[in-house]
C-alpha cells in the first residue's frame, strides 16, 4: 500500500499567478534610440487608432479624468479644441504638461518609456521658451519612404523642435502646410482627429511630391548651417533613454 501511494503524483493546488494588464494597448514606441524617434503627440495618435476611437474619445474618456482636467471635456464648450490649438504643443515638451502626460501614459499602458517620445531629459539644459513649434511640420520624403517599406507612419519629435526646418536624411525643407492648392492649411500639432501623415483639414495623405526646394529658400552656407543644426538635435535626442538621472517622473 505504501508502495503505491508513494508513486502517485502531488499536485500543486495553489492557484497560478496572472499576469497584470494594461488598461491601454502597450504599443512600441517607433524609432526609439534614432533621431527620428517618435513624439508624444504622435504616439497618443497612433494609440487612439488602435483602440478604433478619436483622438478626442481617447483623450475624454481615459487620459482627461486622470490628468483631473474634467473641464475640458465640458460637452457644452470647446475648451479641449482650444488646448489643441493652444497647449498641446507643449506635451512634446519639457513642461509640467509633458510629465503629466506621459506620466499618465505610462500608468494606462504599463510602459515605463513614454516620457522618452519628449524633451523631458533635456529640461536641466533646454529652455521652455521657442523651443517647440506652434504647428506641424514634416518631410514628404521621410512619409514615402515609410510608407513604400510598409513601416508604420509616424511624425518624430525631431520634427516639433523649432530650430529644426529641414530634414538632414533627405535634404528637404520640412513642410508646414498642407501641399494640396485646394487646402494649403497650416496645421495644428493636435486635433480631434489628427493622425500621423495625413493632413488634419481635408485628410489627405502628406507624403507627396514638391516643388518646393532647398534652393529657393536659403543660401548655401544658410543651408548647411540648418543641416548640421538638424543633425545635432537629432544625434541628442538618440540619447534621450540614456538621461534618465534627469527624467524621473514622480
Amino acid at each position: 500500500m505504501n508502495k503505491r501511494l508513494d508513486l502517485c503524483e502531488i499536485w500543486d493546488l495553489s492557484l497560478p499567478t496572472h499576469p497584470v494588464h494594461s488598461r491601454l494597448y502597450a504599443l512600441e514606441p517607433l524609432g526609439m534610440g534614432t533621431p527620428h524617434v517618435e513624439s508624444l503627440t504622435s504616439y497618443l495618435a497612433r494609440l487612439a487608432e488602435a483602440h478604433s476611437v478619436s483622438l478626442r474619445t481617447l483623450a475624454k474618456q481615459e487620459l482627461l479624468p486622470l490628468l483631473k482636467r474634467e473641464y475640458l471635456s465640458n460637452p457644452f464648450g470647446n475648451s479641449l479644441d482650444a488646448f489643441w490649438i493652444e497647449a498641446a504643443r507643449a506635451l512634446n515638451g519639457t513642461g509640467a504638461l509633458a510629465k503629466d502626460w506621459a506620466q499618465s501614459l505610462e500608468h494606462l499602458t504599463l510602459r515605463k518609456d513614454l516620457r522618452f517620445l519628449t524633451l523631458l531629459p533635456w529640461a536641466a539644459v533646454l529652455t521652455q521658451q521657442r523651443l517647440l513649434r506652434l504647428t506641424r511640420a514634416w518631410c514628404t520624403d521621410c512619409f514615402m519612404e515609410w510608407q513604400t517599406a510598409g513601416q508604420l507612419i509616424h511624425e518624430p519629435l525631431l520634427w516639433s523642435v523649432k530650430i529644426v526646418s529641414v530634414c538632414f536624411r533627405h535634404q528637404r525643407t520640412l513642410l508646414e502646410r498642407c501641399p494640396y492648392p485646394d487646402c494649403g492649411t497650416t496645421l495644428p500639432v493636435l486635433t480631434s482627429y489628427f493622425c500621423p501623415g495625413y493632413c488634419s483639414k481635408c485628410s489627405r495623405w502628406l507624403g507627396v511630391m514638391t516643388d518646393f526646394s532647398k534652393t529657393s529658400q536659403t543660401s548655401s552656407d544658410q543651408w548647411h548651417w540648418q543641416v548640421w543644426v538638424a543633425e545635432m538635435v537629432g544625434e541628442l535626442l538618440s540619447h534621450n533613454r540614456k538621461l534618465t538621472t534627469t527624467c524621473e517622473l514622480q
